[in-house]
């Protein structure tokens, strides 16, 4: 059994609304929270405990772990927990601080919170992903990308480069998560303030040696943008941007 953990520490500066878009709630899915909306796809079985982790200042100003925890009930999920923290300068630095604050140990999945996909299982040192061949519309620029080989083991990992149709939509497992933590205080030593992606780690821990999969997903909404919100929410369908 894993931990998931679900980073929502953002300041969430692109969708035009008075609060953080992890809690904004989707009307296509019985108006649940964004964050607990993009988990749905998942194997839950997979899963022994649930991170949501969000800023002191969305706790304190829209009480952010009451609505969280309210929509996890809604769907059965009784094993989630949500951690807050101060400050945040990326995803990875979120994830650390939520290995740390709550002493986690063994394997982890990261779900980003502004998307959705299906997938049937998902297994430590994977990252799901999608082809460009099979959605809609979608911002290529976006995204990160994977070359694999014949194995299905990822080569390499970049974001904002399109290398192959292989994108990465927003699940990432590790077997270890100390290797997570020891690879993101080694990237910080060199970041020169720039932020930290997942696919940074993975890369690192690549060129460690550790050896990565893509696990393929299907059924793929992007809502990282509020043009890709209003879409969705509009059920627009009108190719690749």
């Amino acid at each position: 059994m894993a931990t998931l953990i679900l980073p929502c520490a953002g300041l969430s500066t692109r969708f035009e609304t008075h609060k953080p878009k992890f809690l904004i709630e989707n009307p296509k899915m019985d108006n649940l929270s964004m964050v607990v909306s993009s988990i749905k796809g998942l194997p839950m079985g997979r899963f022994e405990k649930i991170y949501v982790v969000v800023r002191q200042e969305h706790e304190n100003k829209f009480n952010a772990s009451e609505k969280i925890l309210s929509d996890f009930e809604k769907i059965g999920v009784d094993f989630a927990e949500v951690t807050i923290i101060g400050n945040s300068d990326s995803a990875s630095d979120t994830v650390s601080q939520c290995i740390e604050l709550n002493k986690i140990k063994k394997d982890i999945y990261i779900k980003d919170c502004d998307d959705y996909f299906e997938i049937d299982d998902v297994q430590p040192n994977e990252v799901c992903t999608i082809s460009l061949h099979d959605c809609g519309k979608i911002h290529a620029a976006n995204k990160s990308y994977v070359s694999i080989n014949h194995n299905d083991l990822i080569s390499t990992i970049v974001e904002k480069q399109v290398i192959s149709p292989y994108f990465c939509c927003g699940l990432y497992s590790f077997g270890d998560s100390s290797l997570f933590i020891r690879a993101h205080n080694a990237l910080r030593q060199f970041s020169n303030d720039n932020e930290i992606y997942i696919s940074h780690i993975i890369y690192q821990l690549i060129l460690e040696g550790e050896k990565f999969k893509i696990r393929r997903g299907k059924e793929f909404i992007d809502w990282g943008t509020q043009e890709d919100w209003n879409d969705y929410t509009r059920d627009t369908d009108t190719g690749l941007l």
